[in-house]
């Protein structure tokens, strides 16, 4: 950064940001002079007899700022580096930080203050500074908290929902969300999570689960606190805009008090509901009693118990283990055993859910938001459920194609293969045995009736499918089974759980115009308090298994119980250079659509376009295509003329040259060598990088013999759209990545580059920025460094791998379009290094709709799918463009 006089401005705040920002970097702190807005801005040295003077004056015609006197240099000693600087504000901070903020709106303040040191030389800011600068960023991102509450019915009207709105609450609904439920078993778990954002409330849920014991997310509500009001009040909306009239359902939960009262409330017309407690947070409350670990297991396998024979045996060893205050609290459970224990439940109304881990897990997925306005917790409610319902359909239209008839869970049990319909009563023998945990029980006689779907073990009652008694009798009469399951185990329930389609609401410009009232936030809920929130939280089991540390701290976007196997759902993940090709695949995109050549993310499309290319690796996009000659026969000969040594034998391999022999002999290149053979290791280093970076195959091993033909002739090489055949490639091996059915979990193509541009835009697994190094000095503008090298010296968090790919998914799925960084390239702040102009010659064809051309990979390149990452608006649905099977030839 360089004053001169004749630098124009376009206005007054951006001459002011560009002045701190010099003060800053340089290590000069200044003060103001003059400040009239209308016409001039002086500053000058802080320090007395300097004579550094910077006047700028208002232009008259254009408007714009322009530094008309400079005098300089500063004649005082060096300002040595203190704590603080006067024009290192939050203010500053916030649009240095405003594009990783705006990625990262969940970053730590300590995060922020270790960032600001790195990038202004040294200076370490006050905590309460780093914490302005991140609720300052959170204003101009979503807006202040009370206008936050003013957004709240626009949003609702722009979404057009059918939830209610009633405020000082809120509550929602979605009827996609409805329509799901009456296709759903009738159970659902409630719950109420706090928020952590400038004014107090908590969200409350309410949610069920489908046939493959996936979330179906139903309601939610922003209240004040939980009591028997609110709770009453969400309850109440619930039963009239999603269970209706009639339908008698079940409802897990925990024993509040303010539950407990709603769930009695009788509403004419409507059913009663069924309440029945969560055994998890029963155990706990034992575990706080007694503090015996073991008695919180056995006390939920007691509950468990389907014969009450069964159950008296269990119950009497948890009064043994346990002293007398638990004794106490478990003789005021005796009077309601129906809402705890399954042999005491008449209707079966837990189905096969014991706990509430349902609304428990949701609200795991909510951690990273809870400090956010509320109008950005109901943004990231509409896009969950939209990537819920369009992945999941796909999946129970997948099942129905192929021919199943029942959901995955059911269809495992081996009740299914059951044929005949008798009726009649039989007496099933069960041999008895050690039973999982320890206890031995001995043979009994079980009486089954058929007719009537019954079993005198219980659990046909209690989890409304067949049990091994009834699948001994059935196969000894010949029994067809099947036609006694439950419906809402079928793939066809399945699919119209999820079959309803969400419409995406407009961008803001275009929302329908709101003329309701404005509400604003109740003041007597604002946390006035200072300094970090007091935490009273009793830490249990359920935190220890949750990843909560020991001052009762949860990592945000803990692992959905629903994705436990990698490629499960449609997310990518980050690449750490460090890992071998082969892992590649496991971590990398399954969210890639081969039919539009984009990951489909919550909020929308995004794709690696040829703008990221050139700008990233530097490559030319204009140029010949990159094709020739695929024929593999006489490829040894051509492979020895090109390196100048013949090829060992390698097996049957006729892909190309092992990397591991061209390391073993082209490792390093003689001293005395001669023009030729130096000329030889060149063509060996390319064909190393290509094989490596540019066009790794799936297998990680083999540097391909069909390269040479462009680079046998170095002045053609330079003639070829390197750039559109590195693209052309990655899209090819990630179209062949998601579609593979094997285990292996390998990929290829330019993966650098795909994590180079999930980095830029996406703040998921982004590594920390450490200081570069040195750039070669002397260098010509074509041999300066390429956008990469703002990621030339980085601090990668290390952990397990299948831990961090539940921790991205999560990650991914909270993403929303303000947290990404559309426009990486086009930002304010100007690059700390010159930029090759390579990076650049070009960008009159970054948005070109047209076939990419690499050998026998003809991808197209659609850039109109994703106009946002060009600063321009998406028009939906975009034109259509065939990348049909024969594309993928």
């Amino acid at each position: 950064m360089v004053i001169e006089e004749g630098r124009v401005f376009k206005d007054l705040p951006t001459l002011k940001r560009w002045l701190q920002a010099f003060a800053v970097i340089r290590k000069r702190p200044y003060k103001v002079l003059h400040s009239y807005a209308e016409c001039r801005y002086t500053v000058v040295c802080d320090k007395e007899r300097c004579p550094w003077r910077v006047c700028a004056r208002n232009q008259n015609i254009t408007g714009k700022w322009k530094i008309t006197k400079f005098v300089g240099p500063h004649n005082c000693a060096d300002h040595e580096l203190t704590v603080r600087h006067p024009q290192l504000t939050s203010t500053l901070i916030v649009k240095r930080l405003m594009g990783i903020l705006k990625e990262q709106p969940n970053m730590k303040v300590r995060t922020i203050i270790r960032t600001v040191e790195e990038i202004y030389g040294g200076y370490v800011i006050t905590y309460g500074k780093a914490w302005r600068a991140k609720q300052r960023a959170w204003r101009m991102i979503y807006g202040d908290w009370e206008s936050g509450y003013e957004q709240l019915p626009v949003l609702f009207n722009a979404i057009k929902a059918d939830g209610r709105q009633i405020f000082g609450r809120a509550f929602w609904c979605f009827p996609q969300s409805v329509e799901a439920f009456r296709h759903c078993r009738p159970v659902f778990s409630i719950d109420g999570t706090f928020l952590i954002g400038k004014y107090r409330g908590t969200l409350l849920i309410a949610i069920s689960c489908d046939a493959n014991n996936m979330l179906v997310p139903l309601t939610f509500a922003l209240v004040e606190k939980e009591n028997n009001d609110s709770w009453g009040w969400f309850l109440r909306l619930v039963r009239i805009h999603v269970v209706g009239p009639g339908r008698e359902v079940g409802v897990i939960s925990d024993r509040h008090q303010g539950i407990l009262h709603a769930v009695q409330e009788q509403i004419e017309g409507y059913a009663p509901l069924h309440h029945r407690w969560c055994t998890r947070h029963l155990a706990e409350n034992l575990l706080r009693k007694d503090g015996v670990k073991d008695n919180f297991d056995l006390f939920q396998v007691a509950a468990r118990q389907l014969e009450d024979y069964y159950f008296q045996r269990k119950l009497e060893q948890v009064r043994i283990a346990t002293n007398a205050e638990g004794r106490q609290w478990l003789a005021g459970l005796m009077r309601d055993l129906d809402k705890w224990t399954r042999a005491h439940d008449a209707g079966g109304w837990r189905y096969e859910f014991q706990c509430s881990n349902m609304s428990e897990s949701f609200n795991k997925l909510l951690l990273g938001i809870r400090g956010m306005p509320v109008n950005a917790i109901v943004e990231f409610t509409f896009y969950r459920l939209v990537a819920w319902f369009n992945e999941r359909h796909a999946k129970a239209e997948a099942l129905q194609i192929a021919g199943e008839r029942w959901a995955e869970k059911p269809k495992r049990h081996p009740s299914l293969q059951m044929k005949g319909l008798p009726h009649m009563r039989c007496n099933v023998e069960h041999k008895g045995g050690t039973t999982s945990d320890g206890e031995i029980r001995e043979s009994r006689i079980h009486v089954v009736v058929l007719r009537d779907f019954k079993c005198t073990c219980g659990r046909p009652r209690q989890y409304h499918f067949v049990c091994s008694h009834l699948v001994a009798a059935a196969r000894h009469r010949n029994f067809d089974i099947e036609s006694m399951i439950p419906h809402e185990f079928s793939v066809d329930t399945l699919v119209q759980t999820w079959s309803p389609r969400f419409v995406p609401f407009r961008d803001p410009r275009e929302w329908p115009p709101y003329d309701g009232p404005k509400y604003v936030a109740d003041p007597a809920y604002r946390w006035n308090k200072r300094g970090t929130r007091k935490r009273t939280r009793h830490n249990m089991t359920m935190d220890q298994l949750s990843g909560r540390t020991r001052r009762g701290r949860a990592t945000p976007f803990l692992a959905d119980p629903e994705q436990t196997e990698c490629g499960k759902m449609a997310h990518f993940h980050l690449l750490d250079p460090a890992y071998d090709q082969t892992h590649r695949g496991r971590l990398i995109a399954a969210g890639w659509r081969p039919e539009t050549h984009s990951f489909h993310l919550p909020f929308g499309e995004m794709t690696v376009t040829l703008h990221d290319c050139q700008k990233m690796l530097g490559l030319s996009i204009w140029g010949q295509a990159v094709t020739g000659p695929c024929v593999s026969e006489g490829w040894r000969a051509r492979v020895a003329a090109f390196l100048g040594r013949e090829v060992e034998e390698q097996g049957t391999r006729t892909s190309g040259v092992l990397i591991s022999w061209l390391q073993e002999h082209f490792s390093q290149c003689p001293q005395d060598a001669d023009i030729e053979t130096v000329g030889h290791y060149c063509r060996v280093w390319i064909l190393h990088l290509f094989a490596c970076i540019l066009f790794p195959d799936a297998t990680g091993d083999t540097a391909s013999w069909m390269w040479i033909h462009c680079l046998t002739d170095w002045h053609q090489a330079g003639l070829y759209s390197w750039g559109s055949a590195v693209l052309c490639f990655l899209y090819r091996q990630l179209c062949e990545a998601c579609r593979r059915t094997t285990g292996s979990p390998s990929v290829g193509g330019c993966v650098y580059l795909l994590q180079l541009w999930m980095w830029s835009r996406l703040p998921v697994g982004r590594p920390e920025i450490m200081p570069r190094r040195p750039w070669f000095p002397g260098e010509t503008p074509r041999r300066q460094p390429t956008w990469a090298y703002i990621w030339d010296q980085v601090k990668v968090s290390h952990t397990r791998l299948d831990r961090a790919y539940l921790d991205y998914i999560n990650e991914i799925d909270a993403l929303t379009a303000h947290s990404v960084n559309w426009q990486p390239y086009d930002g304010d702040d100007p690059l700390p290094f010159p930029l090759s102009f390579m990076c650049g010659p070009d960008d009159d064809l970054y948005r070109m709709v047209c076939p990419l051309i690499c050998f026998y990979a003809v991808e197209y390149h659609l850039p109109h799918r994703v106009a946002r990452q060009f600063g321009m608006r998406q028009i939906w649905p975009p034109p259509a463009t065939s990348t049909s099977v024969e594309l993928h030839k």
